[in-house]
């Protein structure tokens, strides 16, 4: 094999840029997370956490909390193909040099492959910004039901502890002025 000047890889396997591969393996993995996504919140121990998240505006809207479930997931989830289909476009453009692919390597892939080719760089920046911003409301999600579940807990430990004080209170306070 000859070497290939630099920021022009040689192609071995032009298979791997099909666009129909492309769509194939976007349409594919795009179904699998929105399925597990669903079977996660429509899951039976997540009742009472989508009955306090999304309950309220369930009943105002007058709509079933499953169905509203399942359409707040889809609406949350549409942005996402459009990462999956970037994604796939640099991981195969990288598979068609002859890169093995990885769990590790796509995560590298990412920021590697768009260097080598300026058409990705866009795609690189779509993938960047949905999944970060995914990420970013998955974590924020996490601090803010933590905070409330603190608070809850924080309050349920004082009117308990509330509860426990107040027959004996009256009892120290007339004894020890």
């Amino acid at each position: 094999m000859t070497e290939a000047p630099k920021n022009t890889p040689i192609v071995l396997d032009a298979r791997w840029l099909q666009t129909a591969r492309i769509t194939k393996a976007t349409v594919i993995v795009s179904l699998a997370i929105l399925a597990a996504l669903l079977m996660g919140f429509l899951h039976p121990d997540s009742a009472p956490h989508n009955q306090e998240a999304f309950g309220n505006i369930a009943l105002k809207l007058g709509v079933p909390l499953r169905v509203f479930v399942i359409v707040v997931v889809g609406v949350a989830y549409l942005p996402l193909p459009l990462a999956f289909w970037h994604l796939f476009r640099i991981v195969f453009r990288g598979a068609s040099e002859g890169v093995a692919i990885s769990k590790f390597w796509i995560a590298r892939a990412v920021f590697t492959v768009p260097r080598r080719h300026r058409d990705l760089r866009v795609s690189r920046l779509i993938v960047l910004l949905i999944l970060g911003g995914y990420i970013v409301a998955m974590l924020t999600y996490a601090y803010i039901a933590d905070e409330r579940d603190l608070k809850r807990k924080g309050s349920e430990a004082q009117g308990k502890q509330a509860r426990w004080q107040s027959p004996l209170a009256p009892l120290f306070f007339n004894v020890f002025p």
